[in-house]
């Protein structure tokens, strides 16, 4: 097996791999997360041979189209020759139940249906964290997080984040949104909002919803506090005594439960 290097032509990212001596097989190039998919389809054909192959052909339903698709310059590697050609068809002509292969020379390449174009995978990952504690009891404010994270940079720096309490939009000055920057494998950014601490105490569903491009549904992310857990802890603060005032003991403050806090 091998990496095709025709495919750094489509941009970062794309890699196929073929095996020495297998016949053309044709295959659906995906969209980039940020681009429309609505007006047109992409099918490749990639192939691999002993001596090139000065002609290509498309195929749909056994009938030749007149498009010959665009070929890309051949890669020599181990003593054979890569060749790939891309054919770009109006999403009108990609009929259901058809069939589609391509033509390499006299080798004719696998059957392709158009069942197999769609991908409801989405483009990113939405995480909604719960308020932070420090804020939630040293400041009276929720603060939550909404971290968002894809493996390409421009979809992820798209992406626009709407946040919402029970339904009702909020104030853009409650909120903020950090610049995507890489992290490892992914990039990855975070949407901040701040609301009253109230707000969490009293059971309000919190959303946070990320459009990731104008053709793609929003990923809806959404918490709230359980009503068993609505009543705010009672923190209880001690006067020291003389002894711990001298610096022999430490010093500690408590919440009554199983949650502690640090002062």
């Amino acid at each position: 097996m091998q990496h095709c290097d025709a495919f750094d032509y489509w941009g970062k990212g794309t890699q196929v791999t073929v095996a020495s001596g297998e016949p053309p097989s044709v295959f659906l190039l995906l969209p980039s997360c940020t681009a429309s998919s609505s007006s047109s389809v992409t099918l490749g054909c990639l192939f691999q041979r002993s001596s090139p192959s000065s002609t290509f052909s498309w195929h749909q339903d056994g009938k030749q189209l007149s498009d010959k698709g665009t070929s890309y310059p051949n890669i020599f590697k181990n003593g054979a020759f890569v060749q790939t050609n891309i054919i770009t068809l109006p999403r009108s002509s990609w009929k259901e139940d058809s069939e589609y292969f391509c033509k390499a020379g006299t080798d004719s390449s696998n059957m392709m249906k158009n069942k197999e174009k769609t991908s409801n995978k989405p483009c990113l990952e939405v995480t909604l964290k719960p308020p932070r504690v420090r804020e939630m009891f040293i400041n009276n404010q929720a603060v939550l997080d909404c971290d968002i994270t894809g493996e390409e940079q421009a979809a992820v720096t798209a992406a626009t984040v709407t946040w919402t309490v029970d339904g009702t939009v909020v104030n853009n000055g409650n909120t903020r949104t950090s610049i995507a920057k890489q992290d490892g494998h992914v990039y990855r950014k975070t949407s901040t909002v701040t609301l009253g601490q109230k707000d969490w105490f009293d059971g309000k569903q919190i959303q946070c919803s990320v459009q990731q491009s104008s053709d793609k549904p929003p990923i809806n992310k959404a918490v709230r506090l359980e009503q068993k857990n609505k009543t705010p802890p009672t923190v209880l603060v001690l006067s020291p005594t003389q002894q711990q005032l001298s610096g022999k003991n430490d010093v500690m403050s408590g919440v009554p439960g199983d949650k502690h806090l640090s002062l």
